[in-house]
């Protein structure tokens, strides 16, 4: 694993993240942040229907609870993730 690097971008910033490679973001702002993520190859997106509930554009979503990071951890090899704590 590459060491812990971390960065601050730009308002709209270019990010990526190569297979492999841990990584997590983080909003240290003092308002909500608005993220884009693209997965490629396609197919990682089927993961959210089974995680979470659905949210409601401009409204900010609740924290993830405990039912949440279970069925995250359930769908993680079905979907190539492997999550890291600690």
């Amino acid at each position: 694993m590459s060491p812990t690097r971390r960065t601050t971008p730009d308002p709209e910033p270019c990010s990526t993240s190569p297979p492999g490679v841990a990584h997590s973001y983080s909003n240290v702002g003092t308002g909500p942040a608005r993220m884009l993520f693209m997965y490629s190859p396609a197919g990682v997106e089927g993961m959210f229907a089974g995680i979470g509930k659905p949210g409601r554009r401009g409204a900010i979503p609740a924290p993830l609870d405990p039912a949440d990071i279970t069925a995250m951890a359930g769908l993680a090899d079905k979907y190539g993730f492997t999550f890291l704590t600690g």
